[in-house]
């Protein structure tokens, strides 16, 4: 059951919230570029402050629901869902807080911010399959397949910035940290050693 299908039916605050911030931070990538394109430079630096304040309590938020998400006696599977939270969370982190320190360097920080969108492809691609194709009998794609679309993207956007001349930094990196991911995505499930660290986080949950 995703946020949406649950809107109404008892989720707690900390998933509204959570769900209420992603959306803000969705809605800033779309503002901002169009503040620029606008040349409305003044409001979309004051814009940009508020959003070292979302960016925090996306990643705040984040970690916290990973967390307390965890329910007693974690198994492999959960333990893997407790990493796969905490990498959008950290990786959200890095991108945005790159994207601030390049924010004087309009070609940087440009590509940064679009790589915090990555983080939102899988989540709203679950959230797609379970509203509108899972009640209809629609089969899910593998969840490694799943977990490769945002590397995918990545690595077009490196290929992108070849074709425009040359290969910036924040594609390449999002790129690694993508292909990292679903190469841990496909051992985690036999790592002993996380199953007890996310168990351990349970027990503060």
């Amino acid at each position: 059951m995703t946020y949406f299908g649950k809107l109404f039916r008892g989720v707690d605050f900390a998933h509204h919230f959570h769900a209420i911030v992603m959306l803000t931070w969705v809605g800033l990538l779309i503002v901002q570029p169009w503040l620029i394109r606008t040349k409305r430079r003044s409001l979309h630096r004051k814009v940009g402050k508020i959003g070292f304040l979302v960016a925090a309590l996306v990643v705040i938020s984040g970690v916290h629901v990973a967390i307390f998400g965890l329910g007693e006696g974690v198994n492999s599977m959960g333990a893997r869902g407790f990493y796969f939270s905490l990498f959008l969370s950290l990786n959200f982190a890095l991108m945005a807080g790159l994207a601030f320190l390049t924010r004087r360097n309009h070609e940087l920080h440009a590509r940064f911010m679009i790589a915090t969108g990555l983080v939102f492809v899988v989540p709203s691609l679950g959230r797609f399959y379970s509203l509108l194709l899972e009640p209809h009998g629609f089969p899910g794609l593998p969840l490694l397949v799943v977990q490769s679309i945002p590397a995918v993207m990545a690595i077009t956007l490196v290929a992108w910035d070849k074709l425009q001349g040359s290969i910036r930094f924040p594609f390449l990196l999002a790129s690694g940290l993508w292909l990292s991911h679903i190469w841990i995505m496909s051992r985690i499930v036999h790592w002993e050693w996380w199953v007890n660290f996310a168990n351990q986080f349970a027990k503060c949950a």
